[in-house]
């Protein structure tokens, strides 16, 4: 039963991230997307941080191994609790995650479908002015 429960939660995490990117990449040509080329460079810092961090993190963990003694594992036991309270954390709030994640699917699909009307709207707003312009044309 505890594997079927793995494989469920995997299959659920996984359609979510891709149908997340795929209403993502629907919002292509929407405000969206300008809004977060905006905050790129932000959030590209942060991430690069975090890289650096965890690398950080990797390097203090494994040097001592490195010059022949063992790994660091107070480092590790300093982390533990840390790594087992957000475990316990997601596990008791699975539903509310769940829900928040329907949540945000909906928030993109309606901001695409938004965005959508937007864009058919300033193209049938633009026709006139086109044909009107080429039936003046000689």
């Amino acid at each position: 039963m505890s594997l079927l429960r793995v494989l469920t939660s995997f299959a659920a995490g996984s359609a979510t991230i891709l149908v997340l990117l795929a209403l993502s990449a629907g919002l292509a040509s929407g405000g969206l997307v300008r809004m977060l080329q905006q905050s790129s460079r932000y959030v590209s810092r942060v991430a690069g941080g975090i890289v650096v961090l965890s690398g950080l993190y990797m390097v203090v963990y494994w040097v001592p191994a490195l010059g022949g003694g063992s790994n660091n594992r107070t480092l590790a036991g300093k982390v533990m609790p840390t790594t087992g309270a957000t475990h316990d954390l997601l596990e008791a709030h699975t539903g509310s995650l769940g829900l928040l994640a329907v949540a945000a699917i909906l928030v993109i699909v309606a901001l695409a479908v938004r965005s959508s009307r937007r864009v058919d709207d300033e193209t049938a707003a633009e026709e006139p002015a086109v044909a009107q312009e080429l039936s003046s044309a000689p």
